[in-house]
């Protein structure tokens, strides 16, 4: 039951699909603005390393994402939450927070990015606990199924709520590079 229940939770989605390519799409944009000067541009450029930086984590979470569709009961779940994503997850906020945050709108875009991470960070750790709270007292296979189910549930809110955040920043930040290389 948990195992259906999970894989359908967990399969891919628009915005898993869009925030799994949204890096090489910025990343190309901001490559456009190589050859521009002016303060601007100089805080782009240094957004671009941050960027490359985290891509290996980012398509790291993505494949850790793909194999918990594929977990086949709750204890391979909870080890690929625990040991992996929230591994990840936590490289990734750490990365964020360490970033010097640019000035004017990239820096708004910087700190959405910050709050994402730190909400998904957290979403993902609490769902660590529950699934182990629940194994821990569960005597009742049925009571303990409906609290997984549960939780399990709703971390796919918060995960689904991260990806739409995610993909609004790839929009938000390919508006803004846009409008920069207009200007």
């Amino acid at each position: 039951m948990i195992q259906s229940k999970g894989a359908s939770l967990l399969g891919p989605t628009a915005s898993r699909r869009q925030f799994g390519v949204w890096l090489a799409v910025v990343l190309l944009g901001l490559t456009a603005l190589w050859g521009c000067g002016n303060a601007e541009f100089d805080q782009v450029r240094g957004y671009r390393d941050f960027l490359k930086q985290t891509e290996p984590k980012l398509r790291s979470m993505n494949r850790v994402r793909e194999r918990l569709v594929g977990a086949e009961d709750v204890d391979r779940m909870l080890q690929l939450f625990e040991d992996d994503l929230v591994t990840v997850v936590q490289e990734l906020h750490d990365a964020a927070n360490g970033q010097a945050a640019p000035e004017g709108r990239l820096g708004d875009i910087h700190g959405q990015l910050k709050t994402a991470m730190d909400d998904y960070l957290k979403a993902t750790t609490a769902l660590v606990v529950r699934i182990k709270a629940a194994k821990k007292a569960g005597s009742d296979d049925k009571k303990v199924a409906a609290e997984l189910e549960k939780a399990i549930l709703e971390w796919g809110a918060r995960d689904k709520e991260f990806g739409d955040r995610m993909t609004q920043l790839v929009s938000d930040l390919n508006g803004y590079l846009d409008k920069l290389m207009r200007s």
